[in-house]
């Protein structure tokens, strides 16, 4: 175990040794006294820190004001955003054709919906879906996979288009997908629209680069998927 004057020799050591990387010469570096150094090291990590973070956020495509405004961010605040900023949703849109659907609506169904439990929820598609009968809204929808930025664009045009967002997430959790899929039960008229949702959240699931996604695509696909083959209407 290090003695008081070896430690200080290695913190002394690793101060210099970081001072060095920032630029400092072995002639700048003893100029500063023992007491200072330590003040000095603090100052200068805290300016890395902000360079860091500044170069970050230009790599993203920030421009040279708003990463400015990032480098100051906290550590915790920073990698938050930037999580967030990389992570991938998926958003399904709804318009009902009629326009007899509108956002206070949407909102009563989804509400409906969310109160039930999962076998509950499973039991009322498969209903929904063994019907083989055209029943519900006349309605349409459009899904979108991709990173936050591409999302919040995405939303800004389908709001000016009108469309209601039925769901937004990362299809980490069951449930809310089962929630989502009842509610575009109601939501959808024909049969072959309400197939070809199941289908489609289960392809657009799989675009995700979340393994819990991909899980949650293989169950859908498997609980929900009607062989419509012998069928006629």
């Amino acid at each position: 175990m290090a003695n008081k004057r070896q430690r200080k020799k290695i913190a002394k050591k690793k101060q210099e040794s970081f001072l060095s990387s920032v630029g400092y010469s072995k002639k700048q570096m003893k100029t500063i006294s023992t007491a200072e150094r330590a003040k000095v090291v603090k100052k200068e990590a805290y300016k890395k820190k902000k360079r860091d973070k500044y170069k970050q956020a230009r790599s993203m495509g920030f421009g040279s004001k708003e990463a400015n405004k990032m480098s100051s961010w906290s550590d915790s605040r920073f990698i938050k955003y930037i999580e967030e900023f990389n992570s991938y949703y998926m958003i399904v849109m709804y318009k009902d054709v009629t326009e007899e659907t509108d956002s206070e609506a949407l909102h009563m169904i989804k509400s409906q919906t969310k109160r039930r439990g999962t076998s509950n929820l499973i039991r009322s598609i498969k209903g929904w879906l063994d019907v083989d009968t055209n029943q519900g809204f006349i309605g349409g929808y459009e899904i979108q996979v991709g990173k936050k930025d591409e999302i919040e664009f995405h939303l800004h045009a389908y709001k000016q288009r009108k469309f209601l967002q039925a769901y937004r997430g990362q299809g980490l959790q069951l449930k809310p997908l089962l929630n989502l899929i009842e509610n575009m039960m109601v939501l959808l008229y024909t049969v072959e629209d309400k197939d070809s949702f199941v289908d489609d959240i289960c392809t657009n699931l799989r675009r995700l680069p979340y393994e819990k996604a991909h899980e949650n695509a293989d169950f859908i696909e498997e609980e929900f998927t009607i062989d419509r083959s012998n069928l006629h209407f």
